[in-house]
């Protein structure tokens, strides 16, 4: 099941300080494992997120360039701060 990058994107982006693992995100949007790893390793290679490897867990978060910086933006205009 390949689901829209948007939805990886929401959670990470709304809360960019934060760091998820990649189980953790196919749970909160109830995809496989498989597609998270597909779509994190796509939206890393687009310079979009930050992985970094934390004991045996990758977290996963938003990136730094000025682009995600916008992006981000968007997302707290549209839906709002995290709660």
């Amino acid at each position: 099941m390949l689901l829209h990058p948007g939805r990886y994107l929401t959670i990470l982006l709304l809360n960019p300080n934060l760091g998820f693992t990649q189980t953790e995100l196919a749970r909160r949007v109830g995809a496989s494992l498989n597609s998270v790893l597909d779509e994190v390793r796509r939206l890393e290679q687009a310079g979009l997120l930050f992985t970094r490897t934390l004991g045996r867990a990758r977290l996963v978060r938003a990136g730094s360039r000025p682009l995600v910086e916008a992006l981000v933006e968007v997302m707290v205009r549209a839906f709002g701060p995290p709660v």
